[in-house]
């Protein structure tokens, strides 16, 4: 907890570098957020744990590229797959105003004893559909791969700690 909490101090530290050298770049964009769950549920609709959590995270975004850090702290006290962090590094280009492709890279850092970590790249195209100056509607295409760094069980079947 206390790496977390210095690499989320050096980023902070680091941010005011750089801004206003050049009045041509975009601006550094900076977006906390936070929620709290009942439960943790993973992206099958499996509880990864069944107890409520803190989910919480850091945006940081310029120039198209963005660096995600991300929390995960169940709030019962109890220890396993509740308890995750994840940092994940994004480059975004827009190619016209309907077309778009991201491609990122994520590492999940999963905490539970005996369980490896996550390399995650994924790729992302979306079309935008203008329906009116008000409304348009979003489709996208997107790919992820994922890649165990040590013993990974399957999603939904970890053991209860």
């Amino acid at each position: 907890m206390k790496r977390i909490i210095g690499l989320w101090c050096l980023v902070l530290a680091l941010l005011p570098l750089g801004v206003g050298a050049d009045d041509n770049r975009s601006p550094i964009t900076v977006t906390a957020y936070s929620k709290l769950w009942s439960r943790y549920l993973v992206g099958n609709g499996n509880i990864l744990h069944d107890g409520p959590v803190s989910q919480s995270g850091l945006t940081i975004g310029w120039d198209g590229y963005s660096v995600d850090f991300w929390g995960s702290y169940p709030l019962n006290g109890k220890d396993g797959p509740g308890k995750e962090f994840d940092l994940t590094v994004c480059k975004a280009k827009d190619f016209s105003e309907a077309w778009s492709f991201k491609a990122c890279v994520a590492w999940y850092h999963l905490t539970s004893k005996g369980v490896g970590d996550l390399i995650s790249p994924n790729v992302m195209l979306t079309r935008k559909f203008t329906l009116s100056e008000a409304h348009s509607l979003t489709a996208s295409v997107k790919v992820d791969w994922y890649f165990p760094t040590g013993k990974v069980p399957t999603w939904g079947v970890l053991p209860e700690f």
